[in-house]
């Protein structure tokens, strides 16, 4: 599996809190739980493509922010 990540300086989390975007409302918002964002924002698991393309949507942050390890 590939770890979907943003840019090195930011995570997915910090860029919901600067959006100012609750946990329950991302979540809720892209049909997941609320436990399983946080584990994927906590790297527990593989987050998926399209469930990561779906945030930065939410977030409206870049794509191109995306970075494959």
């Amino acid at each position: 599996m590939v770890r979907i990540t943003l840019d090195q300086r930011l995570t997915f989390r910090n860029v919901r809190h600067m959006r100012g975007i609750t946990l329950t409302h991302a979540a809720k918002h892209i049909g997941i739980t609320p436990k399983s964002l946080s584990d994927y924002e906590k790297d527990v698991g593989t987050m998926p493509l399209d469930i990561a393309l779906k945030l930065l949507d939410l977030y409206e942050f870049p794509r191109k922010s995306l970075v494959f390890n």
